[in-house]
């Protein structure tokens, strides 16, 4: 008995790795488990169908019967005395390692085939333009290859009377007939079956391992950041796929290396390009010169062609376009063996892919992948224009282009954009354009790169050669007329104050902007208030520290390797003398600037760094220094020492009072700087026991969503009592006329009392008295704590004073 290779993927192993949120996760599971359908209906016919094989098998007889009989033997092929309703014909493909593919041909005949049975229905494929979205520069990129891919997916019971094959083996005197039971290649379904098997796959990856993994059908592509990542990513994703039934073509494993061929295609990531093999660009250009000598080709060749032309235009932007003739030419005959007249439109497209090589050296830049998004077109039945960056033009059909001012005005609005591209298209080169236009239909044909009307073909063939040359990706997209004014307003300067309304919305123009910069400003705004202030000032100043280090020992700050970032963390431990805590703090920063460059922070996931700050901490601990604790006795020898008969005095001591019973940082009420909100006099309000301050804005509510309210307790002869002293500083404003607005606590009558004046101040007073502690921001809000009983917990402010206070602040 032969050997039996088993290939099914494992139900078990689906279940347990493939996320139960997976927008596949009911169809693969069952596929998995029962086998999935290459058709969407049963036939309605009762005739069997029988086609013959194909010359290509026959003339390969022997390897062809061999390979017929290994898929026996591994149970692909289910002989069957019974004959299938359905019995496809089989051809072959050569391979480069000498054996032949199988083709179950499931497209004959036409109306009683198994193809027919399917609905055409669009599948999106992880292709080469899809991974050089995703590929930054100098990424790693690991290549690998499923083996006997197809043949691990099962199908449904159901569908073997319709996979049916048949052939005559060597020696018999009939011919054997069986069905397939796995995914045949042929079928129309099976490449979209197996692309949501390995999306799946690329999801697990990520979901489990936080890697990224892209597929084309049985082809992945791993995109890592470092080599270790990438070789780490590898394991991991063999690992998966042999768990989940999979089998991995070894010889075909490349990587993890900066340079690497996918489907066809060389990328490089350290120069960020793409290139066509040499050997393969020979044979392409080859295949185009023996194609200009033919005056007739069967479908096969056609196919053949085409395939090259579309494997050559994942390289070559707008290719694509200078195919639709040759496809359409092909479409129009139904068997493999039918033969074409080439006509001119074929040759013509043959024409430019003949010229455009000549001077094509097979590589071209991966686009960029910000893409440029501020041109805008239109077109009205007088004329047309478009704006880009600052720049635009007026067209006007009758004087300038007559041919085109009789065109209805779908047309018209598709060639302004071909114009549009052609007068800045050396400032697309190597980027990816979006064009906006009010026309539903103009966006439909710069998409589709088609149109039925032979005038705009030959302008969409114009753009997309352009496209070629320029290196450049296009896509349109629809926007209300409303929102299209400045195009507008250039495609009808002839009529009366248009060209003023242009300038007056012109990007340059403060009154105007076109949407991409107006964003980009925006959002750089809105990006530079991600941290506030103080934590921008403590980045700021810890920066500097990092880069002077950077500069006196001749290092790259960014990205730093992981021996010059272990140098700068004995730096700080050993020459700062910084805590733990600090070094810490110091660290972040640097963090962030690898994250804010898109680069991997040299922290996380960093074995020898981590290992290296537990070292640290072991030796000079991590005991932190609390700030000085404010006391009662401490809020007395202040009292002492002021004048509270004086606004500046008097606006120190409350302050103090505040900070203590609020518990609170006088940072959150004092004047620090501009973005630091004042407390003013309209945010007290009286309640039956004290105040109540309300804070809309502190360090721990910065994003308004809520608002804090803070009591100032009445604590009857107590000589600390801070709604005394509150009441006194509200009575002293009375009599300087103050208002709502004015600051609570103030220098002098037009300056608000500010946070550094304020401790410098205090430290001073207690300096004089012999204290020689020196209080933080941190000292009052501590010290109130220590003074209450229980734990100190967030949201203490609320409740605490409800307890008796005469008991809680005893002077000692």
């Amino acid at each position: 008995m032969p050997c039996v290779k088993t290939y099914r993927l494992h139900f078990d192993s689906w279940c347990s790795l493939l996320p139960c949120d997976d927008k596949d996760y009911d169809f693969i599971l069952s596929g998995v488990k029962n086998g999935f359908s290459i058709v969407d209906k049963m036939p309605d016919f009762n005739t069997q169908v029988l086609c013959d094989n194909y010359r290509s098998a026959m003339s390969q007889k022997s390897l062809v019967e061999k390979q017929i009989k290994n898929e026996i033997d591994n149970g692909n092929y289910v002989v069957t005395k019974v004959k299938p309703l359905i019995t496809s014909a089989i051809g072959s493909v050569p391979k480069d390692n000498g054996s032949v593919r199988l083709i179950h041909d499931a497209s004959m005949p036409n109306k009683f085939c198994l193809n027919s049975l399917v609905e055409e229905k669009a599948c999106s494929y992880m292709d080469l333009n899809y991974a050089c979205k995703l590929i930054k520069h100098n990424n790693y990129l690991c290549k690998v290859d499923l083996k006997n891919a197809y043949r691990c997916v099962s199908l449904h019971e159901s569908n073997y009377n319709l996979t049916g094959l048949h052939w005559k083996f060597e020696g018999d005197a009939e011919d054997t007939y069986f069905y397939d039971t796995k995914l045949p290649f042929g079928a129309s379904k099976s490449p979209s079956i197996f692309q949501c098997l390995s999306s799946a796959v690329c999801r697990i990856m990520k979901a489990k391992f936080n890697i990224l993994v892209i597929s084309y059908l049985d082809d992945f592509l791993i995109i890592s950041n470092s080599y270790n990542e990438c070789k780490s990513a590898l394991q991991k994703l063999l690992f998966i796929l042999r768990q989940l039934g999979f089998h991995i073509n070894y010889s075909k494993i490349d990587g993890p290396a900066q340079k690497l061929i996918f489907l066809g295609v060389l990328i490089d990531t350290g120069e960020m390009t793409l290139s066509l093999p040499d050997r393969k660009l020979a044979d392409f250009h080859g295949l185009l010169q023996t194609f200009q000598n033919k005056r007739r080709a069967t479908k096969r060749q056609l196919e053949s062609l085409i395939g090259s032309l579309n494997w050559a235009s994942q390289v070559i932007q707008g290719g694509r376009s200078f195919m639709r003739r040759m496809i359409d030419l092909k479409n129009t005959l139904k068997n493999h063996s039918d033969k074409a007249l080439l006509n001119s439109d074929f040759s013509a497209d043959l024409e430019w892919w003949l010229k455009f090589m000549k001077t094509f050296n097979g590589r071209t830049c991966i686009l960029d992948n910000k893409p440029i998004s501020s041109l805008q077109c239109d077109a009205c039945s007088e004329g047309g224009g478009a704006t880009f960056l600052g720049d635009f033009f007026y067209i006007n059909w009758t004087l300038d282009m007559p041919d085109v001012a009789p065109l209805h005005i779908n047309l018209k609005e598709t060639i302004i954009i071909v114009i549009a591209i052609f007068k800045w298209a050396s400032f697309l080169e190597n980027k990816r354009v979006i064009i906006y236009t009010d026309n539903v239909t103009a966006k439909s044909v710069i998409n589709k790169m088609t149109s039925r009307n032979p005038v705009v073909m030959v302008y969409i063939r114009f753009l997309f050669y352009m496209q070629a040359v320029y290196n450049f990706s296009i896509f349109a997209i629809h926007i209300p007329g409303k929102f299209n004014t400045l195009a507008d307003a250039c495609s009808r300067l002839h009529e009366k104050d248009k060209l003023s309304l242009v300038y007056d919305l012109l990007p340059f123009n403060p009154k105007g902007g076109c949407v991409e910069d107006t964003l980009v400003r925006v959002a750089a705004e809105y990006r530079s208030r991600g941290w506030a202030e103080s934590t921008k000032r403590l980045y700021r100043f810890q920066l500097k520290c990092y880069l002077s280090f950077c500069e006196t020992m001749s290092i790259q700050p960014v990205p730093v390797s992981t021996d010059d970032f272990s140098l700068y963390i004995a730096y700080l431990a050993h020459y700062k003398k910084f805590r733990f805590c600090t070094i810490q703090n110091y660290l972040a920063v640097v963090k962030h600037l690898h994250k804010a460059n898109g680069l991997k922070d040299p922290i996380t996931d960093n074995w020898h760094i981590k290992h290296l700050l537990l070292g640290v901490k072991r030796d000079i601990g991590d005991a932190q220094v609390g700030a000085t604790a404010v006391t009662p006795n401490m809020l007395l020898m202040i009292k002492k020492e002021l004048n509270l008969c004086r606004l500046y005095d008097l606006s120190v001591y409350v302050a103090c009072l505040i900070g203590f019973f609020g518990l609170l940082r006088p940072g959150n009420f004092l004047f620090k700087d501009k973005h630091n909100p004042i407390l003013r006099i309209e945010q007290i309000g009286s309640i039956d026991d004290g105040f109540i301050i309300t804070f809309h804005k502190t360090k721990t509510i910065q994003f308004r969503e809520k608002q804090l309210n803070v009591v100032i307790p009445q604590i009857t002869g107590h000589p600390l009592c801070p709604a005394s002293a509150l009441y006194r500083l509200l009575s002293l404003h009375q009599i300087l006329g103050s208002n709502g607005q004015t600051p609570l606590l103030c220098e002098s009558v037009i300056k608000s009392l500010s946070y550094v004046n304020f401790i410098s101040f205090v430290n001073d007073i207690l300096a004089n008295v012999g204290c020689g502690d020196k209080l933080t921001g941190h000292s009052f809000r501590r010290g109130s704590h220590l003074c209450l009983p229980g734990r100190f917990v967030r949201g203490m402010h609320t409740r605490y004073w409800y307890v008796e206070k005469q008991c809680l602040f005893e002077i000692h």
